[in-house]
């Protein structure tokens, strides 16, 4: 993952990818809220390029999203029938990182549309439907085992044991160590922290969001979304 190449996203295609981030900063206190859940949709850029996307929102108000292979990480807060959030934006081309935000309305459990802009100006709008996949119980035993995926020259693993402990590695010789946390055991939605090392200028902690998707058989892909210092990790990967 060190060469920040673009690979394939659930949904739009196949595996992880480390983003690069040269800059911005971002977090917003985080408030309990009705827009958990898992979501399928479309962002639509500015000049009207329309993107597949799939995000992840915790009950406790952090998101992320991944369209067109880049990752929006951030919170978001709820009132009534409207959101607000701050976002980090990483690109898969390795360009720099961006700070934003992003509003709109959404129906509890169902739908949410808005915008996001960056630095001042409107950057798209995006339209999501909920997923009930999201309304799956988590555990360690169901996040436990091995997801793999090799791509060209490229091999990547994780294994995940039965206390949510992650391991693993990828033919560039980075290595990863870390930890599953479960938020809320009645949602399909964990927690994430994973250090990498000997991996150059990607070494750090990174922490974000999962969630287990269904590719051919139920749970048999995770997705994943996490932030680090100057890098993300982002994407799917196949359980073996």
């Amino acid at each position: 993952m060190k060469n920040c190449s673009k690979l394939k996203l659930f949904s739009l295609s196949s595996t992880l990818v480390l983003l690069t981030a040269c800059g911005g900063s971002g977090g917003s206190s985080s408030t309990e809220n009705e827009l958990g859940g898992i979501w399928t949709g479309t962002v639509t850029l500015t000049d009207t390029t329309e993107l597949g996307a799939i995000g992840l929102a915790s009950e406790a108000g952090k998101i992320f999203f991944l369209s067109g292979g880049d990752l929006s990480i951030g919170n978001v807060a709820t009132s009534g029938t409207n959101f607000t959030g701050s976002l980090i934006e990483y690109y898969a081309d390795g360009g720099n990182s961006a700070s934003g935000s992003i509003s709109g309305t959404f129906a509890a459990r169902t739908s949410l549309t808005g915008s996001a802009t960056f630095n001042s100006v409107q950057t798209s709008t995006f339209s999501f439907n909920y997923e009930s996949i999201h309304e799956r119980d988590s555990s360690f035993a169901t996040i436990s085992g091995t997801y793999s995926l090799t791509d060209g020259g490229y091999t990547e693993t994780y294994t995940v044991d039965a206390d949510g402990l992650i391991t693993g590695s990828d033919t560039d010789g980075c290595v990863f160590n870390g930890q599953i946390s479960l938020p809320d055991t009645n949602y399909n939605i964990y927690g994430v922290n994973i250090t990498a090392s000997n991996c150059g200028d990607a070494n750090g902690v990174y922490s974000g969001l999962a969630a287990l998707v269904d590719d051919t058989t139920t749970n048999d892909t995770l997705i994943i979304g996490a932030k680090g210092t100057n890098y993300a990790i982002a994407g799917s990967i196949p359980r073996t």
